[in-house]
């Protein structure tokens, strides 16, 4: 199984309970972007500053991340193991996965 690592941030200037709707939202949207995996998440601690996901998809592979929200930005980071064909280079993966990460991002935090 490779290894992929993708860490995406983005400012906002949202108060905080938009911006916790807006990160609940954005677990969403990544979950859409990857509708064949099975993903769950949970609030990560009591202020609600941080959602942890975790996704599986049988034969291809599983992972979690983490949302959350800091001062005046938002983060994603997400580690997966996944059985990539032998033609297709890590870089190019990760690639993949941060573009769609950051278009999750800029929908729910437009």
């Amino acid at each position: 199984m490779d290894l992929i690592r993708v860490c995406v941030e983005r400012a906002h200037r949202y108060p905080l309970e938009e911006a916790r709707e807006r990160l609940a939202r954005l677990v969403e949207r990544i979950a859409a972007r990857y509708d064949r995996y099975d993903v769950r998440h949970e609030w990560a601690d009591e202020a609600r500053l941080a959602i942890r996901f975790r996704f599986e998809r049988a034969g291809r592979g599983r992972g979690e991340g983490v949302a959350r929200l800091d001062e005046g930005r938002v983060a994603v980071d997400v580690t997966a193991h996944f059985h990539l064909p032998f033609f297709v280079p890590v870089a190019l993966a990760e690639w993949k996965a941060r573009e769609q990460v950051t278009l999750a991002l800029e929908e729910a935090f437009a």
